[in-house]
């Protein structure tokens, strides 16, 4: 699912719920934003809204103008699900296994996709993205050690741990960015173009812009197999 449908949709419940066609705000598109490259499914967010709607009269449903208002229920409600979904997996398994099997994956996805550059000059920049996500899983690794079976990552933690990855991502983003030629460069926003007109009479000038933007990386990304790091990507 790409970052236009996942707002159309919120934006869509939201609206029913309040019986108008309003769209949402600039500062209500950074938190759909920030849910989405979190990696919030869908599916919990259209939940904590249709319940938080059922509980109020008609007056007050028009009066929550903003999904601000959503954003302490919907955080409740992911972590619920993201600590059933890990033991789901294994019960008696930490957070922090999880964790470090994660950031291993990400390790050898970045490694195998350094390897079949031809760009010398871009696998040594990408390779010390690479350097500083080892160095990350290994402090994990320290820090772990003196905890004990059953304990779990604090959020705050869990929260600097996505700051670092999204910031390696971003680094990787200007990466390729800078050492793209233009013929690849024009191809990826072409590819973006196609995939974003669908809705580019469905949501605002300013989500449809970002929406582009958020396309053409993807494929840029795509076009180096480049994996996104983050931890609840979805």
């Amino acid at each position: 699912m790409d970052y236009s449908e996942y707002f159309f949709r919120i934006e869509k419940v939201f609206q029913k719920h309040r019986k108008n066609a309003i769209s949402l705000t600039p500062l209500d598109w950074d938190i759909v934003e920030s849910w989405f490259n979190r990696g919030i499914p869908l599916h919990l967010i259209l939940r904590v809204l249709d319940d938080s709607f059922s509980k109020l009269d008609e007056n007050r449903k028009r009066k929550l103008n903003s999904l601000r208002y959503f954003r302490k229920e919907v955080e409740r409600v992911f972590k619920e699900w993201l600590f059933s979904q890990i033991g789901r997996q294994q019960e008696d398994s930490r957070f922090e296994d999880f964790v470090l099997l994660h950031l291993q994956q990400k390790i050898e996805a970045l490694s195998h996709s350094i390897e079949r550059l031809p760009d010398v000059a871009l696998k040594e920049s990408l390779a010390e993205v690479l350097s500083r996500l080892i160095t990350l899983k290994m402090e994990i690794e320290n820090q772990t050690k003196n905890h004990l079976k059953g304990d779990q990552i604090e959020k705050e933690q869990m929260e600097n741990l996505e700051f670092h990855l999204k910031e390696l991502d971003e680094v990787l983003t200007r990466v390729i960015l800078v050492n793209s030629d233009e013929e690849l460069i024009e191809k990826c926003r072409r590819w973006a173009e196609k995939e974003a007109y669908k809705y580019k009479r469905k949501v605002s000038r300013e989500v449809y812009q970002k929406t582009l933007e958020t396309l053409f990386l993807k494929a840029l990304r795509d076009e180096y197999r480049l994996p996104k790091l983050g931890l609840f990507e979805l």
